[in-house]
């Protein structure tokens, strides 16, 4: 592959163009995924920012320092590359959680050990800030996801070919907890062939399980991440309209720690 020049500034951190042509061999040649690379590593400090010390590789004396995320399904494969550079560079480990977003919610909710929540939709982000769990004052977009669809034998050239006889099963979120799932339905519905089809419909856990499904050839077409598509080299997807569902904007957040008890502290452990 030849070596380009990525458009996104050095991460004044890590010092280094995450994940383009350059940083690292065999990575998409595509702008949209090396700026929402450099991004998810900006959103990894937020983590760091408060109560968390530094621990350079090489100082002999700082203890090991992790920081537990939860992160929404369709960051699975970006948050794993970056995570590993991310503690190559600054010693933190990231320990991920991968999931449903509405999934994570609910256990942030109920008072589970994370230092950083990063959901796949502002909803979701918006719960847990209501419900005192995470800090408002952190939220921030770090990227705008995007649905596809797409099938190991072949995708369909518009939506409304979803309706053909040969697309026997077809994945999706489910739309009560995976924002990727509700924004699919939406775009079913948009597009008037949601009736059609929802007799088809086969229900994941995640927008990354349903990207499985696909993978293993399990399900005809499955309504997938733009994300997970880019970082695992599927060609052939259909992009869905962006005009079908509301926008799937990425929102990182601090946890406050208020929703486990006295004896909690916000620092790494």
């Amino acid at each position: 592959m030849a070596e380009t020049t990525c458009p996104v500034p050095e991460c004044p951190v890590l010092g280094t163009r995450l994940l383009c042509g350059r940083a690292r061999p065999g990575a998409p040649d595509i702008p949209l995924y090396c700026a929402r690379m450099h991004r998810l590593g900006l959103v990894l400090l937020i983590a760091t920012t408060a109560g968390c010390p530094s621990n350079k590789p090489g100082n002999d004396k700082a203890a090991p320092i992790s920081i537990r995320i939860a992160a929404a399904s369709d960051l699975s494969r970006a948050f794993t590359e970056v995570g590993t550079q991310f503690t190559a560079e600054t010693g933190i480990t990231p320990v991920f959680d991968f999931a449903a977003s509405g999934l994570l919610a609910k256990q942030i909710e109920q008072g589970a050990p994370f230092q950083l929540f990063a959901a796949a939709n502002k909803t979701f982000a918006e719960q847990v800030v209501k419900a005192g769990a995470c800090d408002a004052s952190t939220l921030a977009l770090y990227s705008r996801g995007h649905v596809i669809v797409w099938g190991k034998a072949g995708s369909p050239a518009t939506l409304a070919d979803l309706v053909d006889p040969r697309y026997k099963r077809i994945a999706v979120a489910n739309p009560d907890t995976a924002p990727y799932g509700r924004a699919a339905i939406q775009a079913l519905k948009k597009a008037g062939i949601y009736d059609q089809i929802k007799d088809r419909l086969v229900l994941a856990e995640s927008v990354q399980q349903s990207h499985t499904y696909a993978k293993e050839g399990s399900v005809d077409v499955a309504f997938a991440a733009l994300s997970l598509a880019i970082a695992n080299e599927d060609h052939g997807y259909l992009t869905v309209d962006l005009g079908l569902y509301e926008p799937l904007r990425g929102q990182p957040l601090r946890e406050t720690g208020q929703r486990r008890g006295p004896g909690h502290r916000r620092s790494c452990r």
